[in-house]
């Protein structure tokens, strides 16, 4: 008799151990998932869709270009980051060798709390600087881009991001060159690192 009680206590407290567990763990996942840092590699092509002259008339252009990004945010809150990040290719053809960095800086936005196993939509806003160097001369340029997207969090501390958005900018042909502009559709597609 005393053998089935045991058991039977036994049985009992590792039954609601395992129920403490498991609210703990819906109760962590109604809380979100929350991140203090946010590290991303991503593929963006651009398609450009204008460029133009300043200060003359529109010329229309179409071209694309794919580029590696690396890029990192920092938590304002739960559900916004800071995020700066880098782009860069190396060329060499014909004329010589082209080099062309970009740095974005952006404020991204989810629009619903993060948490392990949901899709939550996301809306990125920023600026960016760049510089390119080619056969001939060089290039200074400064940019706007707003997209928005959605982040998938496969667990706590990775995701998939996708992104679509416009992006346009101004630049000039070193000191005291032509200033031109443009205007393009951007998208992005990779993977995220949460700590």
């Amino acid at each position: 008799m005393r053998t089935w009680i045991a058991v039977g206590v036994v049985s009992l407290a590792l039954a609601m151990a395992s129920a403490a567990s498991a609210q703990e763990q819906e109760l962590e996942q109604d809380e979100g998932a929350p991140a203090s840092v946010e590290m991303s590699l991503s593929i963006s092509p651009t398609f450009l869709l204008s460029a133009f002259q300043l200060g003359s008339g529109g010329v229309g252009a179409l071209g694309a270009l794919v580029q590696p990004v690396l890029d990192v945010g920092f938590a304002i809150d739960p559900r916004l980051l800071f995020v700066v990040g880098v782009m860069a290719s190396l060329s060499d053809t014909g004329g010589g060798t082209s080099v062309f960095a970009t740095v974005p800086m952006s404020l991204l936005w989810y629009l619903e709390t993060p948490r392990v196993g949901h899709v939550m939509p996301i809306l990125r806003v920023g600026a960016s600087v760049g510089y390119a160097q080619y056969e001939g001369g060089e290039t200074y340029e400064l940019g706007a881009l707003a997209r928005g997207g959605i982040t998938w969090l496969a667990d706590r501390c990775l995701g998939i991001r996708a992104e679509l958005g416009l992006n346009g900018g101004v630049w000039a042909e070193g000191e005291g060159g032509a200033a031109s502009g443009s205007l393009g559709l951007d998208a992005l597609v990779g993977v995220v690192l949460r700590v």
